[in-house]
């Protein structure tokens, strides 16, 4: 709109399942829409774990990552609790313009993950060159990600819509030919997340 939130199209959407049921509904995706399996995941904190493997259409950018959780104690099993089954975990919004989207937000009120400091000492040598400057990144507390030697992506999470651990969006502007999902950046998302649990007291 006017103000500076544009989104072009949904990017993806994230769905949790139960422990040891991924590979049916990967094996669901495969025969009746004709998805691939594309990526796979293994995310690891101190705390929790999980797995996700991304299905991905063939002849279109349709993404799907599907997550279980590793650990009783997962923010994906605490999803799956509180959303009394399987669902969308997460729809990511592609932006042209990260910063001005991200600002806008800011402004009317929408509550976003907090991001460390830390990880913005560390970025511009592990990301290296970008055309947004690193200060307006730590500023807005948006994340970045290398993706391929001529591609980048810059993402941000809100925090869950819902007073349940549940539904939550995701901001992303992609660069050059960047097609993941900022792998580099899902320790850092994790941790973020898990840091929600331990205010309600279920990590």
């Amino acid at each position: 709109d006017a103000t500076g939130s544009t989104f072009a199209i949904i990017d993806h959407m994230v769905a949790n399942v139960a422990n040891g049921e991924m590979d049916k509904y990967v094996e669901f995706y495969e025969r009746v829409f004709g998805f691939k399996l594309t990526r796979h995941f293994d995310i690891r904190t101190k705390r929790s774990a999980l797995m996700s493997k991304v299905m991905t259409a063939q002849h279109s950018y349709i993404q799907l990552p599907i997550n279980e959780p590793s650990t009783k104690n997962s923010q994906i099993q605490e999803f799956l609790d509180a959303n009394r089954g399987p669902g969308i975990q997460h729809m990511a919004l592609l932006t042209k313009s990260i910063i001005p989207t991200i600002d806008d937000l800011r402004r009317r009120g929408v509550e976003f993950l907090y991001v460390p400091d830390e990880y913005y000492e560390a970025a511009p040598q592990r990301v290296g060159q970008i055309a947004e400057p690193f200060d307006e990144l730590h500023r807005l507390r948006i994340l970045v990600d290398r993706d391929g030697p001529d591609g980048y992506l810059l993402q941000l999470f809100t925090r869950a819509i819902f007073p349940e651990p549940t539904l939550f969006f995701e901001v992303i502007q992609r660069h050059g030919n960047a097609r993941g999902f900022g792998e580099g950046n899902f320790r850092a998302l994790f941790e973020a997340i898990e840091r929600e649990q331990m205010k309600r007291g279920t990590l």
